[in-house]
């Protein structure tokens, strides 16, 4: 089949997820590197595909604490997502992108994204879906650290 291969691909993608879900994200960066380069071979960085493995490899930068690599991949997704308006991607990179900013320590930046997340998600999904809860969960986090406890309290009742 070869590395490039949509199934090397999905085989290397699905063992690094697993590592994610079992808490181990340095063992899960190289199958996440060697999926986003094999992505980028056989179909370019401007392919919806790349732009997905880069927001999965971004949150695994996020757990090791990698944050500037995280902060290049989610830069260098979101494009790809707004151009092909998938608002479901977009708005996932988006959330990633404002728990990346929670993670390092830097909550207005945090909140402006969140917000732009949790719009996008609402537009998607509906108020009433688990990703939506999960955006405005994070959203009241980043307004409590950013020193609006009253708008954070408020936003998660």
């Amino acid at each position: 089949l070869g590395p490039a291969h949509p199934s090397t691909i999905d085989v290397l993608h699905n063992l690094a997820s697993c590592y994610m879900v079992r808490m181990l994200p340095a063992r899960a960066k190289p199958m996440f590197e060697r999926c986003l380069e094999a992505t980028k071979a056989r179909f370019g960085e401007d392919h919806r595909r790349y732009a997905e493995e880069a927001v999965c490899l971004a949150e695994c930068y996020r757990q090791t604490r990698e944050f500037d690599e995280a902060l290049n991949l989610l830069r260098k997704a979101m494009p790809t997502f707004e151009q092909t308006r998938e608002l479901y991607q977009l708005g996932h990179c988006l959330h990633q992108l404002g728990v990346l900013y929670l993670s390092w320590k830097k909550p207005a930046e945090a909140v402006a994204t969140l917000e732009r997340a949790l719009a996008v998600r609402q537009e998607c999904l509906g108020p009433a879906h688990d990703d939506v809860g999960r955006t405005i969960v994070q959203l009241g986090l980043a307004r409590f650290l950013a020193g609006d406890v009253e708008a954070a309290v408020e936003h998660c009742t």
